[in-house]
C-alpha cells in the first residue's frame, strides 16, 4: 500500500508541476560515495520526487503512515519518533538545493487536505528550509480539490 500511495502522491504533485511550469524528477537518486567499505552503508539517498526550476528546489516524500490521522493523539511519543526520522530525512533531500526556495514535503494519508508549514531556521548564517506536513485523502474524486489546495499553498513561492 506504501507504494501505491507514493504513486498517487507523483501522479498529484506531476499534474501541480505542469501547473506551474516545474520539472518534475520522480525517485532520484543521490549517489553516497565512501572513502572506506563500510557493510552497512547506504549506496543513495531517494526522495520519491523532485520539483525543481527557476531557482525552486522541492523535495517530497510520501509515508504510508497515520501522523496526519493522529493529530490529537495522547500517545504521541512513537508518533513523534516516527516523525523525527521523516523529518531528518526531507532536511537531507533539501539540502541538495542551493540558493533560492528550498522547500520539503512530506505526504501522509488523511481524511482531507490539509497542509502544516514548519519553518526550520539555521541560526548560525540565518538559512531556513521550509517543510509542509501534507495530509491528503485517496480518493479518486479528491484529485481536483487535492491539486487545487496544493495550487493555493504555492501561490507564495517564487516560481
Amino acid at each position: 500500500m506504501a507504494t501505491v500511495f507514493e504513486r498517487y502522491v507523483q501522479h498529484i504533485f506531476g499534474a501541480v508541476a505542469r501547473r506551474v511550469r516545474l520539472k518534475m524528477t520522480p525517485n532520484p537518486r543521490f549517489p553516497i560515495r565512501y572513502t572506506s567499505h563500510v557493510s552497512w552503508g547506504l549506496r543513495y539517498l531517494e526522495p520519491d520526487l523532485l520539483l525543481t526550476g527557476n531557482d525552486v528546489f522541492i523535495a517530497i516524500d510520501a509515508k504510508y503512515k497515520s501522523h496526519m490521522l493522529n493529530t490529537r493523539s495522547s500517545d504521541i511519543r512513537q508518533l513523534k519518533e516516527t516523525f523525527r526520522g521523516d523529518l531528518h530525512q526531507i532536511v537531507a533531500y533539501t539540502a541538495f538545493g542551493t540558493g533560492g526556495e528550498r522547500r520539503g514535503i512530506i505526504v501522509y494519508p488523511g481524511t482531507n487536505y490539509r497542509d502544516i508549514k514548519l519553518e526550520l531556521r539555521q541560526p548560525f548564517q540565518n538559512n531556513m528550509i521550509t517543510v509542509d506536513l501534507i495530509s491528503i485523502p485517496m480518493a479518486v474524486g479528491a484529485i481536483p480539490d487535492i491539486i487545487g489546495g496544493i495550487l493555493h499553498d504555492f501561490e507564495g513561492m517564487v516560481i
